[in-house]
């Protein structure tokens, strides 16, 4: 348990750190930095990849069905939340994490998503808290 406190104060070090770092270099982006990047990136996916954004598209569609037909699947949220945060919505990417979160306490690919989505926000609060909150639910990672 000593071990693990201190592999967390050292990591939590470490990101501050590096947090203060970026601030000093100017590389740290706000949150509407980060969105305009991830427009960018999803344009230059619809160049350089058309058929893989296409597919990405589709899928969301058939996802939201999902959803709207077994509201209680927390995998089908899940997956629709990936699906919004690989297109760029963030907005909806986080509903959709949040929500299998609900149906699902112990589902760990949707806390860590989720914990991913908000450090490309910006949210790095927000980004803590699932990561803790990761840990929390499965002391045995």
């Amino acid at each position: 348990m000593k071990k693990m406190i201190l592999l967390i104060s050292i990591l939590c070090i470490g990101a501050i750190g590096i947090f203060l770092w970026l601030v000093g270099t100017g590389e740290y982006q706000s949150s509407k930095e980060n969105e305009e990047r991830v427009r960018i990136r999803k344009e230059d996916l619809g160049k350089a990849n058309p058929e893989l954004l296409e597919k990405l598209e589709n899928s969301r569609e058939a996802l939201e069905q999902k959803v709207k037909e077994t509201p209680d699947d927390s995998t089908f949220w899940f997956e629709l939340g990936t699906n919004k945060y690989q297109l760029g919505d963030y907005a909806g990417a986080e509903n959709a994490l949040k929500k299998a979160t609900e149906l699902n306490p112990v589902a760990i690919n949707a806390l860590i998503n989720l914990g991913v989505l908000y450090q490309d926000i910006g949210e790095h609060e927000n980004a803590e808290r699932s990561f803790q909150d990761v840990v929390k639910r499965h002391p045995n990672l």
